[in-house]
């Protein structure tokens, strides 16, 4: 599993459901600050606009040949 980080200035309700689920969540405040607090190869991030459907699972794990690519996944008609 790779580190999850929540990007927001502050705590709120999405971040203490998706701690429910994913304990090992961080809050932080930037991708930058992300980027620096990583301890695995790959991380997601959420940011603190994007809900995240229950049945959501962060287990996706990129071929081995995708791994020089950003991966992003739709958000309704955008891609986050």
């Amino acid at each position: 599993m790779y580190d999850i980080f929540f990007i927001s200035k502050q705590q709120n309700d999405h971040l203490l459901a998706l701690k429910e689920k994913f304990p090992l969540i961080k809050r932080v405040s930037s991708f930058q600050e992300a980027q620096e607090k990583c301890l695995t190869k790959f991380f997601w991030v959420v940011w603190d606009d994007i809900i995240v459907n229950n049945i959501f699972n962060f287990d996706y794990v990129p071929d081995a040949w995708s791994n020089k690519y950003v991966h992003v996944f739709k958000n309704g008609d955008y891609y986050d």
